[in-house]
């Protein structure tokens, strides 16, 4: 393979971390740097006080991390909570009584297309399930678990909440609920 017609002082082998690349968002050129580590969005970034760690805080937060969980990149979950909460369904009751179509467009809206429509269905259940067994309170919750992996466990037995999720979610609610 030949080497680009371009003069040396700009040619860099792929796969320097210092090559220039052209960004296909906006199309300018951009110098990428070493790979730095990516930083993790928490409450504040998607304008979340969790303050004590109350039911309507720690609920809105599991739904936040349900969407964080998965394989998609964080701004997009964030542009699809903000989505979420524009509709008016992050309560357990809403969220449990939400229409499915109505969630796979609003997550769509927010660019969640990959795992759109499984994603509806799994946020209605976990309201389903906090309404049901918790009667829309995940407080109830916390005088269940002790220690952070007991909270961890309990959380991964929502529907679409997996060990990414949990841990999202543990990180933030644990030291507000004293574990």
């Amino acid at each position: 393979m030949q080497r680009p017609q371009t003069p040396r002082s700009k040619w860099r082998p792929r796969g320097c971390p210092f090559s220039r690349v052209r960004s296909w968002l906006d199309g300018r050129s951009v110098r990428r740097g070493p790979r730095m580590k990516k930083k993790h969005l928490g409450p504040a970034d998607i304008g979340l006080d969790l303050g004590r760690g109350t039911d309507s805080p720690a609920f809105r937060w599991l739904i936040a991390c349900n969407l964080f969980g998965a394989r998609i990149s964080q701004d997009i979950a964030a542009r699809a909570y903000r989505e979420l909460d524009d509709l008016g369904v992050l309560t357990a009751d809403r969220l449990a009584e939400a229409d499915w179509q109505t969630l796979v467009d609003a997550l769509g809206r927010g660019g969640y297309r990959r795992y759109d429509e499984s994603t509806a269905r799994e946020l209605i259940d976990v309201g389903r399930r906090v309404r049901d067994d918790y009667g829309g309170r995940l407080g109830r919750l916390r005088r269940q678990v002790h220690t952070r992996k007991d909270l961890a466990e309990r959380v991964q037995e929502f529907k679409g909440i997996g060990p990414t999720a949990a841990d999202i979610f543990v990180r933030e609610i644990a030291p507000l609920w004293g574990l």
